[in-house]
């Protein structure tokens, strides 16, 4: 039970001491987290094909809007493209949706660690998208009648 004298979890709360980093030392801190944790991985096997197949349209969507809105910021030289991307579009896994969220409500003098935060989870999309068309492969490999919808990546690696 929360008590008068407790204060509530702030957003800065969701990245400790960004305000005393430097961006190398943020960009670094976001390098385990932008791959695929094994466990998140294994998952994807349990999947439907169903929802693999619409995890594989959820990505591209994204990567692609995520693409975009940095290179609109580098052309703009400010962040206004970054605020059209809404945290709900983030992943749960490997905590993106707070740290995104959080950062995504400071101001401008963060623009920089938003950059980084989203080239980071864009490696991080990227990693997943190429998990799953393997989950893909490996099924269509095990089912050859199946389908060939994916029997080769789009995605340039």
């Amino acid at each position: 039970m929360k008590t008068a004298a407790s204060s509530p979890r702030t957003h800065d709360d969701e990245i400790p001491g960004i305000a005393e980093q430097s961006i190398q030392d943020f960009s670094a801190s976001l390098t385990a987290r932008a791959k695929l944790p094994p466990g998140q991985a294994a998952d994807l096997l349990s999947w439907s094909e169903w929802e693999l197949e619409q995890e594989i349209w959820f990505a591209d969507e994204l990567i692609k809007r995520i693409a975009t809105a940095l290179r609109r910021t580098q052309a703009e030289h400010g962040g206004s493209s970054l605020g059209r991307l809404h945290p709900s579009f983030f992943s749960r896994y490997q905590a993106w949706k707070p740290l995104l969220g959080s950062l995504f409500d400071k101001g401008d003098e963060y623009e920089p660690f938003k950059r980084a935060a989203l080239s980071a989870y864009l490696q991080y999309l990227i990693a997943r998208r190429r998990a799953v068309h393997s989950v893909i492969l490996q099924r269509h490999r095990q089912e050859p009648a199946r389908s060939r919808a994916y029997t080769r990546d789009p995605m340039p690696h």
